[in-house]
């Protein structure tokens, strides 16, 4: 049974991380580690991460790095064959891996799934059903992701060898980069998505940091800024 590396970036989250980690301990799936990757915090995570003893691995950075640099840490030294990210301030539901892990054997497919948005103080908000993108052509996928952001980072799951081919995450790009790096599994490795279930994967918290982000993201799109952005990522993937 292939084994499933957690990765948790956190950042000054500490009235979430607790939340979190606890919810990625207890995932069904029989076979997983849980790495979290302090990035320079300031608050109190880094004494609450330590509390979970050796149920977990952790790594600290002395000052905030970027998520992309701490990703790229987690990733560095994760033993898993598959990858599966967590935002500090978000929660896995207990089947998820699971639910992915089922009809994760593709190594060239992103397996995804829905998700709850849900307030600051947990209270649900609404549900989020992603689109079924399992029978599109590669041209057709393609044109979606250089139209707008496709899926949610929580409830995604890629196999360890695709950074072998496409490399770690751009730590130069601040905004964006889940896109540049989604693009390069797609041009350089012509990876396909797939979602095995229509069941809630992980819960989106929405709160004063995670909303600037999603209004800033939401306003960027059908903005020339947003297309010039996506423009720039897609020649720089291009070129590589």
């Amino acid at each position: 049974m292939d084994k499933v590396s957690i990765i948790i970036p956190c950042y000054n989250s500490q009235d979430y991380i607790m939340e979190c980690i606890e919810s990625a301990l207890e995932q069904t799936y029989p076979n997983f580690e849980v790495i979290v990757v302090n990035d320079g915090s300031t608050d109190t995570s880094q004494t609450i991460i330590e509390k979970f003893g050796q149920r977990i691995r952790w790594y600290s950075f002395d000052k905030n790095e970027g998520l992309a640099r701490a990703l790229n840490m987690g990733i560095l030294n994760c033993a898993g064959q598959w990858i599966k990210r967590l935002d500090s301030d978000d929660i896995l539901t207990p089947h998820c891996v699971e639910v992915l892990m089922k009809t994760a054997w593709d190594r060239k497919v992103l397996y995804y799934g829905d998700y709850e948005i849900i307030r600051k103080d947990g209270k649900h908000l609404k549900f989020f059903v992603e689109p079924d993108r399992n029978n599109l052509s590669h041209y057709l996928w393609c044109e979606i992701v250089k139209e707008k952001h496709v899926g949610n980072a929580d409830t995604m799951i890629y196999h360890k060898s695709i950074h072998d081919v496409v490399g770690p995450y751009n730590e130069d790009i601040k905004l964006g980069m889940d896109y540049e790096f989604l693009l390069r599994c797609i041009l350089k490795h012509d990876m396909k998505m797939f979602k095995p279930s229509n069941l809630i994967l992980a819960k989106y918290r929405i709160h004063n940091k995670s909303m600037m982000a999603f209004k800033a993201r939401e306003k960027m799109l059908g903005m020339n800024s947003h297309q010039k952005r996506r423009i720039n990522i897609l020649n720089g993937v291009l070129t590589l």
